[in-house]
């Protein structure tokens, strides 16, 4: 069963950093984030200040059990990939998954911005429910994509579709189901 390897490095050690499939890595100088996916570094977003209720992503892992802030989820490192999608580069029509575990109550999808592109985009479900996923690509055109869920291991990814009534099924590819067991949600 693959896991997520959590790691928290500075800018110079993740410069020089081999690329290990499955890896979440937080840069604490900046607040980057990256997946390591297949032998690809990707980009995850970070980066951002703390201000206001934003959230520091590069000081999360500074604060452990009860010494986090009021609010904060507390995330499992032994969290569990649930699905993987083999074959990230191909387009996606309705398809029906199964997870491997029904041992989370919390999803992160994480979903490449389109087949041709190595730009992530995340969203969360809790046990019971589906997430969609919206996205503006370059030309301004509004796609979308929703994955329902069936039952604790089984999931639905539809079709994309586009404002323009077209079905860019290229676009907003999952590529990984990562299960938390955070206690939130019963």
């Amino acid at each position: 069963m693959a896991e997520v390897k959590f790691k928290r490095k500075s800018t110079s050690e993740i410069e020089n950093l081999p690329v290990e499939d499955g890896s979440f890595i937080v840069d604490y100088e900046t607040g980057k984030t990256y997946m390591d996916y297949g032998n690809d570094r990707i980009s995850t977003g970070g980066g951002s200040s703390p201000a206001g209720d934003a959230i520091p992503t590069g000081l999360e892992a500074e604060y452990t059990g009860s010494t986090a802030p009021e609010g904060w989820i507390q995330v499992d490192e032994k969290a569990e990939i649930l699905w993987t999608n083999s074959n990230p580069a191909s387009d996606i029509t309705t398809l029906n998954i199964t997870l491997n575990s029904s041992n989370y109550d919390m999803i992160l999808w994480l979903c490449k911005e389109a087949t041709t592109l190595n730009t992530l985009i995340s969203g969360y479900s809790i046990k019971g429910y589906g997430v969609k996923f919206n996205n503006i690509n370059g030309n301004g055109t509004d796609r979308r994509r929703q994955i329902d869920y069936n039952s604790d291991t089984s999931y639905t990814i539809q079709n994309a579709y586009a404002q323009d009534g077209s079905n860019p099924n290229g676009a907003l590819i999952p590529i990984y189901a990562i299960g938390y067991k955070t206690g939130l949600f019963s």
